[in-house]
């Protein structure tokens, strides 16, 4: 169980990040065109 909550808060935590990232990398890309 403790494995499976690990994995899951992992995938959560990389899900999110890269969510972010993407945001981040966006604004910046974007910010000239605005």
């Amino acid at each position: 169980m403790d494995n499976l909550l690990y994995s899951l808060t992992v995938s959560i935590m990389a899900g999110v990040l890269s969510h972010y990232i993407c945001k981040w990398l966006d604004g910046n890309g974007n910010k000239d065109s605005n």
